[in-house]
């Protein structure tokens, strides 16, 4: 069976992390034998002389020299990333210039954070242990032999971690500037977001799943990021694509309109480390419903289509199809009369449908569009006058009422809560009234 392109990405990160980690034993090693380069001076005490020379011969071998070390693996993962990218929108296609140019830059960026190693994770340690060494007077074996403990057993498996978190950002990153780069060729306008949802997805990836952002705003990140590793500042790539988690994650994933999250720098994956979410070209939806589902999942409907839908509304019908009700099976709309009449106060089957049909078409009414599961957006209207209680759901494939009855205010909140995506309709249609979006996620 053929490789998918996250499959293909994942082992495009594999083979980095392996690289890295194989490059950093390798510079370790080089470094401690250098210490021991002179054996017959191994058994002499550190001097200071000597103490102030291992920061700047520990930066050559695990700072710059890791970045050389690591230029082939750096260069083969990012070309193939990238390409992964390009692949997943259009199997026919051509590196340009422009794409050459792109690879250029983020390999740069991934040479400077291999070469960061160092200086992030091990010198602290290794320089506090130097300081030790030359104070109880240890000779340069024994430093030789402290470092290589150090580095075996308490800084390996912290950079290695690194090694694995940079390697799944850096691939991710890159493939989705080829992602970019093809919707570009392609012609294509608008980009919606596709997360893989699941137990590990995290709050703000099941809150832009589906969204829907124009690729103008994910080719303006991309240009930001790549003019600013052109220039050198590496921090300022970083500042372009801002990894989002804690308080900031909180707050973005209840931001309802998508129009306001690409204001707060919500452009293009990855939007967080780690992350696993992606992108699709987004076409027109055919059906009326999915055109709902996405305005839904937007936060926003365009302000001409909202009489549209509230008229849609109004022409509702109940459907032809049985229920069963008390060992009774019955078509929909006698089935919800004889099991809500009492409920609603009425006495006839008329009256209940007219009852019924004041609450659609009144304008006491608050009116949502909701998707209970995002993963499976079926959209539907509830509508529910919070005086009398009564409520109403309509499904927005075929027109159809599901059902109407009397919802206390306690049961009203927890359905409202159970709902994946909320979008809060105008009592009038010049008037918005906003957005709630209650995510499941963890």
């Amino acid at each position: 069976m053929a490789a998918t392109p996250r499959n293909r990405l994942d082992k495009i990160a594999a083979n980095l992390k392996t690289a890295l980690a194989r490059c950093w034993d390798r510079q370790t090693r080089d470094f401690l034998l250098c210490l021991l380069d002179a054996s017959s001076v191994n058994n002499e005490r550190i001097t200071e002389e000597y103490v102030s020379n291992i920061e700047s011969l520990a930066g050559d071998f695990l700072g710059k020299g890791l970045e050389s070390a690591a230029r082939r693996p750096i260069i083969e993962m990012s070309s193939r990333s990238y390409l992964n990218g390009k692949q997943t929108v259009s199997a026919d296609f051509a590196l340009t210039v422009a794409d050459q140019k792109a690879i250029e830059m983020m390999q740069k960026y991934s040479f400077h954070w291999v070469g960061r190693t160092y200086d992030r994770f091990v010198s602290d340690e290794i320089n506090q242990a130097v300081g030790e060494y030359f104070k109880r007077g240890l000779t340069r074996a024994q430093l030789a032999e402290g470092l290589e403990i150090i580095f075996k057993d308490h800084e390996t498996p912290k950079v290695e971690g690194y090694f694995s978190l940079l390697a799944d950002h850096l691939t991710m990153k890159i493939s989705e500037m080829g992602h970019v780069a093809s919707y570009e060729e392609a012609g294509i306008e608008y980009i919606e977001i596709v997360a893989r949802l699941d137990e590990r997805t995290t709050a703000i990836c099941r809150a832009l799943h589906g969204r829907v952002i124009p690729l103008s705003v994910m080719s303006g990140q991309r240009d930001r990021m790549l003019s600013a590793a052109e220039s050198g500042d590496m921090e300022a790539v970083k500042r372009a694509q801002p990894m989002i988690s804690g308080k900031l994650e909180k707050r973005l994933s209840f931001i309802g309109r998508t129009s306001d999250l690409i204001k707060e720098g919500i452009g293009m994956p990855p939007y967080h480390f780690r992350c696993r979410t992606t992108t699709a070209a987004h076409f027109e939806p055919a059906t009326y419903h999915e055109k709902v589902a996405q305005w839904a999942i937007d936060g926003e409907a365009p302000h001409k289509e909202v009489s549209k839908l509230l008229a849609y509304a109004k022409n509702a019908h109940w459907g032809t199809h049985k229920l069963e009700y008390q060992g009774i099976w019955r078509e929909a709309a006698r089935h919800h009369y004889i099991k809500h009449a009492n409920d609603v106060g009425v006495s006839s089957m008329a009256e209940y449908n007219t009852k019924l049909m004041e609450l659609v078409r009144g304008g006491k009414r608050d009116v949502f569009v909701a998707i209970k599961e995002k993963e499976h957006p079926h959209p539907v209207l509830m509508m529910r006058d919070n005086k009398t209680q009564e409520y109403v759901v309509i499904n927005i494939n075929g027109q159809q009422i599901a059902s109407y009855y009397r919802l206390n205010d306690k049961k009203w909140e927890k359905l409202l809560q159970k709902q994946d995506v909320l979008l809060r309709l105008p009592r009038e249609v010049s008037k918005w009234i906003g957005f709630m979006n209650f995510s499941k996620a963890r």
